[in-house]
C-alpha cells in the first residue's frame, strides 16, 4: 500500500525530528541535512519508518520542510502524523516518554502497521483496529492540550491558533484514511470488485469515526465514473 505524500513527505520525517520539536530545533535539523546532503552522507535508516516509502532530502525537500513547519495548519497535521518520541532502532528497548503521555505514538504505530497489510479480511481488520484508536486518540482533548503547549513552548512565528486546531481535528480521521481510500480506489479501477466490496464492509464498521467514511462508501459504490475519479484523484 503506497504512503500517500501526507505521510512520505511530513516534514518532522523529512527532518528526522519529534514532534515536540521548537523552531530552533528545526533550523538546526535543517542546517545538519542540507550539510549531509552536500556531503552525500545522508541515508535512510529505521527512525525514517521504511514501510512510507523513500524520505527525499534534497536541499529543495529540506528547505520545504522547514517551509511547512513554519504554516500552523501543516505544522499541527504533520505533528498529529509524526512521533513524539522517535522511534527506537530495532533491538533497543523502547521505553515510555513523559512527552507522550497520552499514548499518541504507539496509536500511529497501529495505523503505519496497517499501512503494511493486504486488503484481505485480516489487513482490513487491523485497519478497522486503528482508524477506531486514532478517532480516540483525536478525540481526547488531553492530546490537543499537549499539541497547544507545544505551540506555545515552541516559538514558532505563527503560533497555531484554536479554530486552526479544531480545523485539523476534525479532518484527522479522513487523513489517517487516505491510504486505504486510495488503496480502494486503485482496486476498483483494475475491475476487483470483490477486494472493494470488502472495503466498503469495513468503511461501514467506521461510520460513527465520522461523515468521511459514509462519503466514501457513497463514491465507492456509485457508478458515476466522473465520481469516482474525483474521488481517487484527491
Amino acid at each position: 500500500m503506497i504512503a500517500p505524500d501526507t505521510f512520505r513527505l511530513n516534514a518532522y520525517r523529512v527532518l528526522r525530528i519529534p514532534a515536540s520539536a521548537n523552531a530552533s530545533d528545526v533550523q538546526k535539523a535543517a542546517t545538519n541535512m542540507t550539510r549531509s546532503d552536500a556531503q552525500g552522507t545522508g541515508k535512510t535508516s529505521e527512525v525514517d519508518i521504511l514501510g512510507l516509502g523513500d524520505v527525499p532530502r534534497r536541499e529543495t525537500d529540506i528547505l520545504a520542510a522547514v517551509a511547512r513547519l513554519a504554516n500552523p495548519v501543516h505544522r499541527l497535521t504533520d505533528r498529529l502524523f509524526w512521533f513524539c518520541q522517535l522511534p527506537a532502532p530495532s533491538g533497543a528497548q523502547r521505553v515510555s516518554s513523559a512527552m507522550d503521555p497520552t499514548g499518541h505514538d504507539s496509536v500511529l504505530r497501529a495505523l503505519f502497521s496497517a499501512m503494511e497489510g493486504e486488503l484481505d479480511e485480516s489487513g482490513l481488520a487491523a485497519w478497522v483496529d486503528a482508524l477506531r484508536a486514532w478517532r480516540a486518540l483525536t478525540c481526547d482533548d488531553d492530546y490537543w492540550f499537549l499539541a497547544l503547549i507545544y505551540e506555545d513552548q515552541g516559538n514558532f512565528e505563527q503560533p497555531a491558533t484554536s479554530e486552526e486546531v479544531e480545523a485539523v481535528r476534525a479532518d484527522a480521521v479522513r487523513i489517517a484514511a487516505e491510504p486505504l481510500i486510495l488503496a480502494a480506489c486503485a482496486a476498483h479501477m483494475a475491475g476487483e470488485e470483490d477486494t472493494v466490496r470488502r472495503v466498503v464492509a469495513a468503511l461501514g464498521k467506521l461510520t460513527h469515526t465520522g461523515p468521511w467514511a459514509a462519503a466514501v462508501i457513497e463514491e465507492l459504490t456509485t457508478s458515476e465514473q466522473d465520481r469516482l475519479e474525483a474521488l481517487c484523484a484527491r
